[in-house]
């Protein structure tokens, strides 16, 4: 056994190195000048309107057949449960954020009127600012790569030697390889759906678009995540008006408005209701069909599943081409977007390293940059590589071990086990851009980003401790 750990360790690690080498390749391109800006913004789009599309219809109309259906439903209820528990993750840890600091600046107002000392105010303030959980952590959270770095990842074991020890009687690397790639890819189709679904709304474009213009009804503003102090005229203060100066030295009709101003909670007696009707509830549903409909990842998927789920068209497309049979378009038309989808997994990545890049070279030429709170940044941390980690594999392994919920595939165990784990999206910062985000908290999410992928490679331990877990369940079956 412990030589297995230490192989399955190794194994493991080459694959993560490999996922961080392939990043380093986009960050090299965008230094040496070999893939600007717009570039990486077309090869973006490209990955995400024709290699992702044909690398899922070819991977899961493949595997997918009416005998094997239901082999997929674990991973389309995983994909689905854990995103939203850790949505609630992030949202706890946003209101139990904003308690403190509520009662941090509670605690200031009711010392000032005794000693007034301006370096405890100050003080405060910093521990506010400092224990803030901005609105971009919820993405961040829930949203991990479910893509191209699984995909990568599954590779790199597959080349060396570690999916071997999930290998069944009469099977080879390629039929686990592309049962594995078609798990990871249909749990990328569930998770991207609810990405750009859901995504937006979680980087609080409702509130935006509703506040768009206007600070007065405190609805574009982020609750929990403004700070306010008095100063000693018992003025307002806030974090901007901290770095703009004192309230003198702006506009006094503006500083003197009374609504400018964003309480952290607002009572029920004191702010105006918002309209929830029946129109506002069901105004979204059209949106969100239209996304779905528009939505190149959604109607691969399906027409994967179509191809995969009807037994002449199954044929017609993925069986054998010699002897010819009745595979009119398997010897063609598959193996051709069959190649186009292969580009997919590295393309993205590549990308991923020349955005990151770009984030960090606004940084380094002193531009205005977005602050990351560390609290915010280690939440997101120990949430996508220590806790979920955890969670996955504790309760797969005792769904496998003792129901029957899910089936006899330990390639299925080991695929639930490591999906949640890894580093925010990269699609978060797309995900930014539809949910007009301000420049600042982009070049906060690009920090993100930036920091999550060098640690990337500490996913190692989970993919180990799946690995071994996956194994006692094949030793105890």
């Amino acid at each position: 056994m412990p030589s297995s750990l230490v192989t399955s360790f190794l194994g493991a690690l080459q694959a993560s190195l490999v996922v961080l080498l392939t990043i380093l390749i986009g960050c090299l391109c965008h230094y040496y000048k070999l893939l600007s800006p717009s570039s990486s913004n077309d090869l973006s789009k490209l990955c995400a309107h024709v290699f992702m599309p044909a690398l899922l219809v070819t991977n899961i109309g493949k595997e997918l057949e009416i005998s094997t259906f239901l082999r997929y439903l674990p991973i389309i209820l995983w994909g689905l449960i854990y995103p939203i528990v850790s949505i609630g993750m992030a949202v706890g840890l946003r209101n139990l954020s904003a308690r403190f600091t509520s009662k941090s600046n509670e605690t200031t107002d009711t010392q000032r009127h005794r000693f007034k000392p301006n370096w405890l105010r100050r003080v405060t303030f910093g521990v506010n600012t400092t224990f803030i959980m901005p609105q971009w952590m919820v993405p961040a959270m829930a949203l991990n790569n479910s893509t191209s770095l699984p995909l990568v990842l599954i590779q790199s074991l597959q080349s060396t030697g570690v999916l071997d020890h999930l290998m069944g009687k009469d099977e080879t690397r390629s039929e686990v390889l592309g049962r594995a790639k078609s798990y990871l890819l249909v749990n990328a189709m569930v998770t991207n759906t609810l990405a750009f679904t859901l995504g937006p709304s979680l980087m609080g474009q409702g509130k935006k678009e509703k506040g768009k213009g206007s600070r007065a009804s405190g609805d574009g503003d982020d609750s929990g995540t403004r700070n306010e102090l008095e100063n000693d005229n018992g003025n307002v203060i806030n974090e901007d008006e901290m770095e703009r100066g004192p309230v003198s030295e702006r506009d006094e009709d503006t500083a003197a408005a009374p609504d400018e101003r964003a309480p952290l909670f607002r009572s029920s007696s004191s702010s105006p209701s918002r309209p929830f009707s029946r129109k506002t509830s069901y105004s979204h549903i059209p949106s969100m069909l239209s996304s779905l409909l528009h939505s190149p990842v959604f109607l691969s998927s399906l027409l994967g599943i179509v191809l995969g789920l009807i037994p002449p068209l199954h044929t017609a497309f993925f069986s054998p081409s010699y002897p010819l049979g009745n595979s009119y378009f398997s010897g063609w038309l598959t193996t051709s977007l069959s190649n186009v989808g292969d580009l997919f997994a590295s393309l993205q990545l590549v990308v991923v390293g020349s955005k990151l890049a770009m984030g960090i070279s606004r940084m380094r030429r002193g531009e205005e940059s977005g602050s990351v709170p560390l609290p915010a940044a280690l939440c997101v941390f120990g949430v996508r590589f220590v806790l979920w980690p955890v969670i996955s594999i504790s309760i797969i392994y005792t769904l496998a071990k003792h129901t029957s919920l899910l089936s006899d595939d330990p390639v299925l165990w080991f695929c639930l086990m490591i999906i949640p784990t890894g580093p925010p999206a990269a699609k978060l910062s797309t995900i930014a851009d539809i949910g007009e985000s301000g420049d600042m908290e982009k070049l906060a999410i690009a920090k993100v980003l930036t920091a999550s992928y060098v640690v990337s490679p500490i996913i190692v331990f989970a993919v180990v401790a799946s690995l071994n877990a996956t194994e006692r369940l094949m030793g105890s079956g």
